[in-house]
């Protein structure tokens, strides 16, 4: 059963990086044409040809926003490396999340965004040694929207909404855990100067919110006006819409089919069948260990290589399972388990799981599209709560105050 709602989320995540849907915008003279000619990777876009500051244009081939690069062809790596750019600024998280994989004896693992799509580099290019990492809460607890009955498609957009501005000011997660993004962009903007205006690629998973953020602060710091702006920020959608349909048919059936394994073991146990009471037990297990494998790993010191750190971790996990309290934790699990499938779930027929699963693909729809207010918040954000861009940009240089990044961006950039 875990296994199957893990194959839930991976389909998610699968259409998160690979695209997006949502409503028509106007097209800018910029456009498509900004588009770079890549086969493995989505949303590869020269952000330059606008007009900025002072009726300047932004120019071409010095600021590339992407998703991954896991997936680049020999092509691709000879194209980057022919423009020239050296210095990669990668916004995916590498928080470490815990999970079991595998079909054949499911093993705990844990992964994050840069482990799981590990960037595939071309002669020359050099990732920026800060870090620029910032915590995808744009989409983290949006696999939960599929199951959240009560959300309308409208709810998740508003969520979104929000969750832009916190990309600008937020500075703890709802377990209240430092996210210090306002530094990490900070961290971008260094990379951004230190250049000097040679070419630079900054990505995130699919190049629609962590890097569309980016994106809009450095046009509003080149003076872009806010239409191009939210143009520019839309062009997202058509790019991956036709990718993002083809994975809806995989969500609905990976919804309908964890929904039809947990009312099968629900109703093995109703029955009181032979294997149901090992089933919700193994359940149970796996529970805790992944509970006690991340507490774990959050406690771990940021220094360690991630490996060791997976590896103490694990056997933390294993030797508390064993444990007398850890087969107390298990026992507690495994009746708030029984308790939950007890519940509706036990007398669901297929036609209202396939509903469900239907319904959770709705609402997951705005998880993966762009909407104008989305950008226009994170914008409104820079400038209610910190006055201005050249505010905001303040804590880049101890040197440079947020105006004098500005003009130095504006050398820089803009021709």
């Amino acid at each position: 059963m875990k296994r199957t709602l893990a194959a839930i989320a991976s389909a998610i995540a699968i259409c998160a990086a690979a695209a997006f849907t949502g409503c028509a915008t106007r097209q800018h003279a910029v456009g498509l044409d900004a588009l770079l000619p890549t086969e493995g990777a989505v949303n590869v876009r020269d952000i330059g040809g606008y007009v900025g500051y002072g009726g300047r244009t932004v120019r071409r081939g010095a600021l590339i926003r992407s998703g991954d690069l896991d997936s680049l062809t020999a092509r691709d790596l000879a194209l980057f490396s022919e423009m020239g750019i050296q210095t990669v600024v990668d916004f995916r998280s590498d928080l470490l999340i815990v999970g079991f994989r595998g079909s054949a004896g499911p093993d705990l693992i844990a992964t994050s965004e840069r482990r799981e799509a590990p960037t595939i580099w071309w002669e020359g290019a050099v990732p920026w040694h800060e870090r620029t990492a910032i915590p995808g809460d744009v989409v983290s607890d949006y696999f939960d929207v599929i199951n959240a009955a009560h959300l309308t498609p409208q709810d998740v957009v508003d969520m979104i909404t929000v969750n832009y501005r916190d990309l600008i000011t937020q500075e703890r997660d709802a377990d209240g855990r430092p996210l210090r993004q306002r530094e990490q962009y900070m961290a971008f903007f260094r990379a951004v100067l230190a250049s000097e205006g040679a070419p630079l690629l900054f990505h995130c998973s699919a190049g629609k919110d962590r890097a569309g953020v980016a994106t809009a602060l450095l046009h509003m710091a080149l003076g872009v006006s806010d239409a191009d702006i939210i143009a520019n920020y839309m062009i997202s959608r058509p790019i991956v819409e036709e990718r993002f349909e083809v994975q809806i048919p995989r969500i609905i059936d990976s919804t309908a089919r964890g929904m039809r394994e947990r009312r099968q073991l629900a109703q093995a146990i109703a029955a009181g069948a032979p294997n149901s009471e090992a089933a919700l037990l193994e359940f149970a297990t796996q529970t805790i260990l992944e509970r006690t494998m991340q507490g774990a790993l959050d406690a771990m010191p940021s220094i360690m290589p991630q490996d060791q750190a997976i590896e103490q971790a694990r056997q933390q996990a294993r030797a508390f399972a064993a444990s007398p309290q850890g087969q107390a934790a298990i026992g507690l699990a495994a009746g708030s388990a029984r308790a939950q499938l007890g519940g509706s779930i036990l007398h669901m027929t297929d036609e209202q799981i396939d509903a469900f699963a239907f319904a959770g693909s709705e609402r997951v729809r705005p998880v993966l599209t762009v909407f104008p207010q989305w950008i226009e918040s994170a914008m409104d954000e820079v400038r209610t709560a910190w006055g201005g861009i050249e505010n905001f940009l303040d804590g880049v240089s101890p040197d440079m105050t947020g105006a004098q990044v500005v003009a130095r961006l504006r050398e820089l950039y803009l021709e």
